[in-house]
């Protein structure tokens, strides 16, 4: 019996992912002030879309450890990017609509290329030395930011965007989080 269902699951996962010759279309929304400009469409081996230009994101900052600070096996903190979901409909994307798929690849975090820069353009000076220093998990903050050079993509049926922080737009809130930030998918 579980020979059986073993079998039949696998004879739907291939036939549930799309066969690799399927197109994917790069949807760049219209409408919004995105000073984003395609510079470079790669659609070969690897699918991903290079942008020019600069863009306000409006969302959260996340520096934070993998598994917390006290997990001494990673050398640097991750740096992200959270769009809210205004800003998620203004960055381009892309979307399979080939039948009888039809999959949209919205963007959902950002790496950020830049992390210790744009850790000190976000916070202050003592806060980027607690996370740096490991005296805490993790740290956000919520806000407008400038990015540019953004490169969006899709591996393993999933999007992947990465980007440069160039300025930040804050209230007067940055929270510390002491607690483990579950990873994402």
């Amino acid at each position: 019996m579980k020979n059986l269902l073993a079998l039949l699951l696998l004879i739907f996962a291939t036939t549930a992912v799309p066969a690799e010759d399927q197109r994917m279309h790069l949807v760049q929304p219209k409408g919004t002030r995105s000073g984003l400009k395609l510079m470079q469409l790669q659609r070969q081996n690897d699918l991903f879309a290079k942008f020019d230009g600069q863009v306000w994101v409006s969302g959260t900052f996340v520096a934070r450890w993998p598994d917390g600070a006290t997990n001494m096996a990673y050398k640097s903190p991750d740096y992200l990017l959270v769009p809210d979901a205004a800003a998620i409909t203004k960055l381009p994307y892309f979307v399979l609509k080939e039948a009888p798929y039809f999959n949209s690849y919205r963007v959902r975090v950002i790496d950020l290329l830049n992390g210790e820069d744009a850790l000190r353009i976000v916070v202050s000076s003592e806060d980027a030395k607690r996370i740096l220093e490991r005296k805490v998990n993790s740290i956000r903050a919520t806000g407008r930011f400038l990015i540019k050079t953004y490169v969006v993509g899709v591996e393993c049926d999933a999007s992947w965007a990465k980007a440069v922080l160039i300025k930040a737009d804050l209230p007067e809130q940055v929270a510390l989080a002491r607690h483990k930030v579950p990873e994402g998918c």
